[in-house]
C-alpha cells in the first residue's frame, strides 16, 4: 500500500495533472449546481410537459414523475447536488466534496441504467469516472478513512500549483455567480451557465499562465 501511495506523491508533483485536477473538479462541480437549478430541483418552477421525461406510458417518465412529485427527496438531491458541487469546486474542501459527489453520481449511474436512459446513462458514466479519479488523488489522505496513520508516513503538503489561492479564488467566484444565475428568470438555462463557469475557468488559467507560471513556484516534496 506504500508503495502505491509513494507512486502517488510523485504523480501528484506533476504540473499538467495538477491543472488537470483542478479543472476537473471545476467541471463537475459546476456541472452539478446548474444542474440541480436547470433541472428544478431546488425550486419547482420547471413544467416539463408530456414528453418523454414527463410521460407515463414508460420507466423513465415513470421514473421522473415519481422523482418531480417528491418534493423533498427532490430538493435534497438538488442541494446535495449544489453543496457537493461548491465544495468540489473551492478546491480547498475537495475531498469532502469527492465524498459526497461520488455518493450522488453512483446513484445517478444506477439510476440511469436500471431505466435504460440513453446518452444520460454515458454521461454519467464518464461523470462517475471522473469523481473516482479525483477520490483516487486524494487517496494520500482519504486512506486514513479505512487505516490508522503511522508516524513518520504521513502525507506531505498539498502540490505547488494546486496549493495557489487563485484557484480557490476562482471556484468561490464560479460558485456565486451559479448561485446568483439560479435566483434569475434565466436559472433553467444550462448552457449560460457553463458558459459563464468556462469563462471564469479561462480567465483564472490566463492568470495563472501570465503570473504564476513563470514565478518560482516549485512542487512540494513530500
Amino acid at each position: 500500500m506504500q508503495r502505491i501511495i509513494n507512486s502517488l506523491t510523485r504523480i501528484k508533483q506533476i504540473e499538467l495533472l495538477q491543472l488537470f485536477t483542478v479543472y476537473v473538479r471545476y467541471l463537475l462541480g459546476c456541472a452539478f449546481i446548474v444542474a440541480a437549478f436547470a433541472m428544478g430541483k431546488v425550486n419547482q418552477f420547471i413544467d416539463l410537459g408530456p414528453d418523454t421525461m414527463t410521460a407515463l406510458d414508460n420507466p423513465i417518465g415513470l421514473a421522473f414523475s415519481s422523482f418531480i412529485h417528491s418534493t423533498v427527496y427532490w430538493g435534497f438531491i438538488g442541494w446535495s447536488q449544489i453543496i457537493g458541487g461548491a465544495l468540489l469546486v473551492t478546491q480547498r474542501f475537495a475531498r469532502a466534496g469527492v465524498l459526497i459527489y461520488l455518493v450522488i453520481i453512483l446513484n445517478i449511474f444506477i439510476i440511469t441504467q436500471t431505466y435504460g436512459f440513453e446518452g444520460t446513462n454515458v454521461i454519467a458514466g464518464l461523470m462517475l469516472l471522473a469523481a473516482i479519479y479525483l477520490a483516487v488523488w486524494e487517496g494520500d489522505v482519504l486512506q486514513y478513512l479505512f487505516f490508522r496513520p503511522q508516524e513518520g508516513k504521513l502525507p506531505g503538503p498539498c502540490p505547488a500549483v494546486e496549493r495557489l489561492g487563485l484557484w480557490s479564488i476562482t471556484g468561490m467566484v464560479m460558485v456565486l455567480t451559479l448561485l446568483g444565475l439560479g435566483l434569475t428568470p434565466y436559472r433553467a438555462n444550462p448552457l449560460l451557465g457553463c458558459s459563464l463557469a468556462l469563462l471564469t475557468g479561462m480567465v483564472a488559467f490566463v492568470v495563472y499562465l501570465a503570473r504564476y507560471r513563470r514565478s518560482s513556484v516549485r512542487p512540494a516534496v513530500a
